[in-house]
């Protein structure tokens, strides 16, 4: 959902695409990066891994956010119609989105095959 994010406010910012990618298979993290579509499943790949490289997305994320100024916060996708869905409110729900995320990993368990 962050590296994702990252797409939305380039377009929303209309910035060329910024958003850093994800590198795939464990020979390939260092070098190779593709973007969040082009790579299978975090959760068929090593969990270690996926948390590492999904705290490294997150900590991309915050600090793109931390550099927006008041303007950036209040602009909206002009991909949609409505003026509300600004910067800051598809930032309140990708939070939400995550902390649900999270929950669910939680209630699941580490390492519980159920999915």
């Amino acid at each position: 959902m962050c590296l994702l994010f990252h797409f939305r406010l380039d377009a929303i910012l209309g910035e060329a695409t910024i958003a850093p990618g994800r590198a795939v298979g464990a020979e390939a993290r260092a070098s190779v990066v593709h973007p969040p579509e082009a790579v299978p499943y975090y959760r068929d790949e090593e969990p270690s891994l996926v948390a590492e490289e999904l705290g490294r997305a997150a900590e991309a994320l915050a600090h793109r956010l931390a550099g927006l100024t008041a303007d950036d916060w209040a602009r909206d996708d002009p991909r949609l119609a409505d003026p509300l869905l600004t910067v800051d409110f598809l930032t309140r729900h990708l939070l939400h989105d995550i902390t649900h995320d999270l929950a669910e990993a939680v209630r699941r368990g580490v390492g519980d095959s159920r999915g």
